[in-house]
């Protein structure tokens, strides 16, 4: 029998299938990174869609939306709206 921190234990057929599921863990989470990604520019994508009078509504313009697709892939383009949002509002 082995533990985890000292805690209760387990049987090691247990702690290698718990080793095991969080060394998959740690390899999927980038992919799941990338999809949520990917996921969150489509939404955005989807904006362009609606019209500019709900787009004011929201507090965004057009251009809000295509900067935030144009600001590259490592910038999360909700966060990147979230900002524009912001600034729309303090200049109104």
């Amino acid at each position: 029998m082995q533990t985890i921190h000292g805690s209760f234990p387990i049987p090691a057929t247990n702690y290698e299938e718990l080793h095991t599921a969080k060394i998959v863990t740690s390899v999927l989470r980038p992919f799941k990174a990338i999809a949520r990604m990917l996921r969150d520019r489509q939404e955005t994508r989807n904006l362009l869609n609606l019209d500019p009078h709900l787009l004011k509504d929201i507090g965004l313009e057009r251009s809000d939306i295509v900067d935030a697709l144009n600001a590259g892939l490592l910038r999360g383009t909700s966060e990147h709206l979230n900002i524009r949002r912001s600034e729309n509002r303090k200049n109104r």
